[in-house]
């Protein structure tokens, strides 16, 4: 079903702005690998823009039995799996003539420190970069490592996500369309190729979105405590996602205040404990804290505070909304997350000279993409359902 002509103007905005977070990182692998990218890009906005907001592919019965049916969802996810499998090893391969990604390095050598009860930020990346992920982030990649397949940790979210939202839409075919809108941002293929850490987190953040109004209506502890620890590891993927726990406790705050003290003691000590271990084995090499300084570099100190200052009212606001009796947590995470994780990508767009095809700063929007996949899905296709919601 197309987006009603007649909607808001709040939910236009909203649309833009997460077909924004959709496209814009798919412009580096365009700038990355083809020729005349401009032309490119603006033919590649105008495809996914006619995908989201017309969905051509239910137009016709014959698709849409295909797209309701949950082998096509089983085929997208092993195809994606099984093209990882191949070219993720050459991929890894560039390492040896100093290209490629050095995203799954930290990961895999850091996870294999924990198994070994190690330090896990005593080595450097084969660029010589220091390491970024947290401890979380190490955590959540443990049995992949430890199995010797970690180019699955990501295709396994995805999977695992894609099942969760068979269950909350009750049917087959948005899942269907939540996959395709997934992968034409075209920064997931590419991330999932060269191995990058951040999809896991990600599909991670999408699944905690889905599963808190359950948690909260049913007052269900032993979902809120799973909860909990999953908010816990993602709050220490990286240094600037520690506002996540207190964020999401905020939300439960709202709807369920016993369920919001013990989510907070668990998600916060999830998020503090592992690493203040770490960082107390040798502070000098606990590399995380250098995305403090680094970000320091290409965000001006007042521009940080505007960014902090307009996530913080954004969450207020979403919690008032959620207060008054709206349980659109999906909607209340990605609005407040995206300030932060827009700021920092532009801002390090800006500060590498608007070089697109060396944009590092693109995959600081990656954990927002499945979140941002969902909710066009869900706002274009399910308009009730997003207006029960938003009420």
């Amino acid at each position: 079903m197309p987006m009603n002509p007649n909607n808001s103007l709040p939910k236009i905005l909203l649309a833009a702005l997460l077909l924004s977070i959709l496209v814009l990182p798919g412009f580096r692998p365009i700038f990355k690998y083809l020729p005349h990218a401009s032309l490119l890009c603006a033919l590649y906005v105008l495809l996914v823009s006619i995908l989201v907001f017309t969905h051509p592919l239910e137009r016709f019965s014959a698709i849409k039995k295909i797209l309701n049916n949950p082998l096509l969802s089983f085929a997208l996810i092993a195809l994606v799996g099984i093209v990882c499998w191949f070219a993720y090893p050459f991929a890894d391969g560039l390492k040896l003539s100093m290209r490629g990604s050095d995203q799954d390095d930290c990961i895999i050598q850091g996870s294999s420190a924990l198994i070994q009860l190690a330090h896990s930020y005593l080595q450097k990346t084969y660029f010589g970069n220091p390491c970024s992920p947290g401890p979380g982030l190490l955590i959540l990649y443990i049995p992949f490592v430890w199995l010797h397949l970690y180019i699955l940790g990501a295709i396994s979210a995805i999977a695992a996500v894609a099942y969760l939202l068979a269950r909350h839409w009750q049917r087959w075919d948005s899942v269907s369309l939540w996959l395709i809108t997934l992968l034409c941002s075209l920064v997931i293929p590419e991330a999932l190729v060269v191995g990058s850490d951040l999809i896991l987190p990600a599909c991670l953040i999408l699944a905690i979105a889905l599963l808190l109004e359950p948690a909260i209506k049913k007052q269900e502890y032993f979902l809120l405590v799973i909860l909990a620890i999953a908010t816990g590891l993602i709050a220490s993927i990286r240094i600037n996602f520690i506002v996540f726990a207190p964020l999401v406790a905020l939300f439960i705050f709202m709807r369920w205040r016993v369920g919001a003290v013990l989510f907070s003691f668990i998600s916060l000590a999830i998020t503090l404990v592992p690493g203040y271990f770490i960082y107390q084995l040798d502070p000098a090499s606990f590399t995380p804290l250098h995305l403090v300084s680094k970000s320091a570099k290409f965000i001006p100190t007042g521009l940080l505070i505007c960014t902090g200052l307009a996530s913080i009212g954004i969450a207020l606001y979403c919690a008032y909304r959620l207060k008054k009796g709206s349980n659109n947590f999906p909607i209340a995470i990605f609005l407040s997350l995206a300030p932060m994780l827009l700021m920092a990508s532009i801002g390090e767009l800006a500060y590498g000279q608007w070089a697109i095809a060396g944009w590092a700063g693109a995959n600081y929007l990656i954990p927002l993409i499945p979140l941002a996949a969902y909710l066009l899905i869900d706002i274009t296709q399910r308009p009730k359902t997003y207006q029960g919601a938003r009420d």
